[in-house]
């Protein structure tokens, strides 16, 4: 046994359903729980956050103020390294404590990536969650911040998603309304904390 297992929160869904707003909200909430801001963390072109004392790593270029941050600003050629990198998290800085990885977006996101964690299991627990929600607020939030997507584009991410969910499972999370949202970021935190009970969780 390598030790306890940890836990693998692999966040997709549509442009514009809120991975990057609630993984940026997760973030803001572990650096309290870590007091302190994380440390940065790379293998290869593998980066991302380490919250050391929450014991949580979040994969993605995350810097305040950039429109595009987390895994799509990471090399299209990651993977290898990204997976790499959580066989290391487990076997050498988690050994024995828990460890939560969280990794936002489509970069990460695929059919290969999901088989290779799935390998790791049951050391690794491998959790998908997909951010929905309906065309017409998609579409409002396409024009606040003016960019468009092309129905191809959405149909085949859509396509994917399902594919990957058939195969690995998957937690719809509905983020049409703020109250919904807010749901969803409560899941996804209590996926990466789960030794934390619920009085605990801020």
């Amino acid at each position: 046994m390598l030790g306890p297992m940890h836990v693998y929160v692999a966040l997709g869904g549509a442009p514009g359903t809120g991975k990057t707003t609630l993984t940026r909200t997760i973030l803001q909430r572990l650096e309290t729980l870590n007091h302190g801001p994380p440390s940065r963390h790379s293998l290869g072109v593998a980066h991302g956050l380490m919250y050391a004392e929450a014991g949580v790593f979040v994969f993605g270029h995350w810097r305040h103020g950039d429109v595009y941050a987390g895994t799509d600003r990471l090399s299209m050629s990651v993977q290898a390294d990204a997976l790499a990198l959580v066989q290391y998290l487990h076997t050498q800085v988690w050994a024995g404590q828990h460890g939560g990885i969280l990794a936002e977006g489509d970069r990460l996101y695929n059919g290969k990536m999901f088989a290779s964690l799935a390998g790791m299991q049951p050391y690794i627990s491998l959790r998908n969650v997909v951010l929905t929600a309906e065309p017409q607020v998609l579409q409002a939030r396409y024009a606040q911040r003016g960019s468009s997507q092309k129905e191809s584009f959405i149909k085949g991410r859509h396509t994917k998603i399902q594919n990957i969910g058939k195969v690995y499972g998957m937690e719809q999370l509905p983020t049409n309304t703020p109250a919904q949202a807010f749901a969803a970021q409560q899941r996804v935190w209590a996926a990466l904390l789960p030794h934390l009970q619920p009085k605990n969780i801020s």
